[in-house]
């Protein structure tokens, strides 16, 4: 389950924030590609686990889901991708991807206590 190691990564990014005392995290915005393999609700529940007794203890991950999307070889179609990464207007495979792979922590919410 790769989600645990990332939660731990987005932890330390965020341990890394200065914050004044008393501040807690209350959420972490994250752009998600679909092509990550990163399942929201298993990345969630390991940030749960792994945040307790942290600042970010009990922070909601609100994502931003990124479509797959593409660019033809064959016809230069551009836009969201077919199955299995097909053109959806001249069938070809293998689309070249411009979107779909993002895994980043774009803000963060935070809270005085």
């Amino acid at each position: 389950m790769h989600e645990v190691s990332i939660a731990r990564a987005l932890l330390t990014a965020v341990e890394r924030v200065e914050r004044g005392p008393g501040t807690r995290i209350a959420a972490l915005h994250l752009r998600l590609g679909r092509l990550t393999c990163v399942d929201p609700d298993s990345l969630a529940f390991a940030f749960e686990i792994v945040s307790r007794g942290t600042p970010a203890a009990g922070a909601l991950l609100v994502f931003d889901r990124v479509p797959v999307t593409g660019r033809c070889r064959r016809c230069d179609y551009a836009g969201e991708a077919g199955e299995e990464l097909g053109c959806p207007v001249c069938g070809a495979v293998g689309l070249e991807v411009i979107t779909g792979r993002e895994l980043e922590l774009v803000a963060l919410e935070v809270e005085d206590s």
